[in-house]
């Protein structure tokens, strides 16, 4: 009987510290900040609108005209027809204030990406976060 206890209390125990080590694995290996930071990294000025897709992947939210510093007002959601939508426009030349996408990855990496009305990346425009406005 006290080998059965015992060996309920080692499995037990070894459950535990596997569900740790997994969770700290898990948690380790996900930093949105991090990540915002490699997808502002890789979307390069002069790039196309495309490109830009393919290497930050899809923005939360778009808007046409640029984001002139404003991270809220006018966004729509950026959804799968959205990429459709925009080659549809630029065709007919109907983005004539361009565009822009809007990344929020935390709040210490959002940023708006601008393109002009040929859907060529212009700029590429960092919201503040709460750290840089403490100065830290």
């Amino acid at each position: 009987m006290k080998a059965i206890v015992v060996l309920g209390i080692l499995v037990v125990a070894g459950g535990i510290l596997l569900l740790c080590f997994t969770k700290s694995s898990v948690e380790e290996g996900f930093d949105p900040t991090q990540q915002g930071r490699a997808a502002r990294a890789a979307i390069k000025v002069g790039a196309s609108w495309m490109e830009a897709l393919d290497a930050a992947g899809e923005p939360r939210k778009w808007k046409e005209g640029d984001s002139a510093f404003d991270f809220v007002t006018g966004y729509v959601p950026f959804d799968s027809s959205t990429p459709d939508a925009i080659r549809e426009r630029l065709e007919k030349n109907d983005l004539e204030n361009g565009f822009c996408f809007l990344y929020r990855f935390s709040d210490a990496a959002t940023f708006a990406v601008n393109f002009d009305k040929h859907g060529t990346v212009m700029n590429i425009q960092d919201k503040e976060s709460k750290a840089d406005l403490l100065g830290g």
